[in-house]
């Protein structure tokens, strides 16, 4: 090995080094922008589910108060009666049983609308979300994006002892004069 030559090994190792760690750090943010992008989507889909499942039970419940209100009207309508029942002739008999009749109806009715009106909250909460969910970053800053620049200008722009310091000289010394930090200490970590 040549000592005149060390310094200019020292510092482009120092240099590869520098680009190895821009370009891992570039990958981890690729990664890191990848999963958020995915989240979004799961996230979208997730309230297009919930949007879609409570409006097709609100369908349900407005199509079976359909068939009952069909039901109890029916009931109400004038058919001959069978021959073995008897007659509403008493008028409070018939009132009570058109009261019922009533109240059946007025009942199926309110909870239609409460279901017709469930349908239509549904898809009001699921648009505001999902225009909320817009506002959720799926695309980098651009300050997330120049964090994440690998430019060889960064480098040579460094104080020179960093461009031409000794690979894991500052680990052992550390280690041999700190005390042992040099082990577990994150801040020595990365600066060899």
């Amino acid at each position: 090995m040549n000592p005149a030559a060390l310094p200019g090994d020292v510092w482009s190792y120092n240099r590869k080094l520098f680009a190895f760690d821009r370009g891992m750090r570039m990958r981890a943010q690729h990664q890191k922008q990848t999963e958020r992008k995915e989240w979004v989507q799961l996230y979208r889909e997730d309230i297009n589910g919930l949007c879609e499942l409570f409006t097709h039970r609100m369908d349900v419940y407005i199509a079976l108060n359909g068939l009952a209100l069909v039901g109890v009207m029916s009931l109400a309508s004038p058919f001959p009666p069978p021959e073995n029942v008897a007659s509403l002739d008493h008028t409070a008999l018939a009132l009570l049983f058109y009261l019922s009749l009533f109240s059946a109806v007025v009942f199926l009715i309110f909870s239609t609308w409460l279901a017709i009106e469930g349908s239509i909250l549904a898809h009001v909460s699921g648009l505001h979300m999902g225009f909320q969910c817009k506002q959720l970053r799926d695309l980098p800053t651009g300050v997330e994006v120049d964090r994440g620049r690998a430019r060889m200008q960064d480098f040579e722009e460094t104080e020179a002892s960093q461009q031409m310091r000794m690979p894991f000289v500052d680990r052992a010394r550390n280690f041999l004069f700190g005390g042992g930090e040099g082990r577990s200490g994150s801040a020595e970590v990365g600066n060899n």
